[in-house]
């Protein structure tokens, strides 16, 4: 990656060469939305009986995509400045790149981040900052859409942790991109109101959730902040009560192809 970067148009000038990555990162992050979307929406319109909730949103799609700027904007920010570091040698120095590097720092970054996540969400929904929030919960119904939908604070502070994992980790370059790569996908996932794969590694005692888990945070507001784990949600008493109880009566419905009930 560092020798990516070298190769980048104005090398020379460290503005410009910064810059025409942050750029590219841009790129990168909205071709990834709007194709992953693009798929899920198909898959959504073929499987109907996948959805979650039975009511439908009411916020139109370009109002959610018009207001998802910030978020084109800030997360690609702070994947390009995580990564500037590496190159500028101002973080630790990472990992020789390698399967298993990239692997082993790939499941560190997904745990810290979680954890991250969780403490920044829920301190995203105290009275001091919610306003910063309430764009992205302006439907009880999450679209593909909504997934970027911030403002650029709350971009910012939910993805600074691509800034400052650099300075505490010494994590490949690869392994950081692909870690935003998977995270980007499963926020588009999480949000698109349609349950794929309701597994039992969703429910207790297993840590992972599945789409119901954010979708049921859009729709009940106070539980449900993890991201990647339920652990967070469960050890502080965050966690829908009937959470595993939904994802079984999801598993259930889906096998029978069953929509939600209205």
């Amino acid at each position: 990656m560092n020798e990516i970067i070298g190769l980048l148009p104005y090398a020379e000038n460290a503005w410009l060469a910064f810059l025409t990555l942050w750029a590219a990162l841009i790129l990168f992050h909205v071709s990834i939305h709007f194709g992953t979307a693009a798929i899920l929406i198909a898959l959504a319109r073929s499987q109907k009986w996948r959805k979650i909730q039975a009511r439908e949103t009411r916020v139109p799609a370009s109002s959610e995509i018009r207001e998802s700027f910030p978020g084109f904007l800030g997360t690609p920010f702070c994947l390009s400045l995580g990564l500037w570091a590496q190159y500028q040698d101002w973080g630790l120095p990472p990992m020789e790149t390698s399967v298993w590097t990239v692997l082993v720092f790939f499941l560190i970054a997904t745990l810290i981040h979680d954890l991250w996540f969780y403490s920044i969400h829920r301190l995203l929904h105290t009275k001091w900052l919610f306003k910063w929030h309430i764009p992205h919960h302006k439907s009880p119904v999450p679209t593909v859409w909504t997934n970027d939908r911030f403002t650029l604070l709350d971009v910012l502070m939910t993805q600074c942790f691509l800034i400052w994992v650099v300075f505490v980790l010494p994590i490949p370059p690869l392994a950081l991109l692909l870690y935003r790569l998977s995270d980007h996908i499963k926020g588009l996932i999480g949000h698109s109101g349609f349950e794929f794969a309701a597994s039992r590694l969703a429910i207790w005692p297993m840590p992972f959730v599945c789409v119901t888990h954010h979708d049921g945070h859009h729709e009940l507001f106070h539980y449900n902040f993890g991201n990647t784990l339920s652990i967070w949600d469960r050890l502080f008493g965050t966690l829908d009560p009937e959470y595993d109880a939904k994802v079984l009566a999801v598993r259930e419905r889906l096998a029978e192809k069953q929509p939600p009930q209205k």
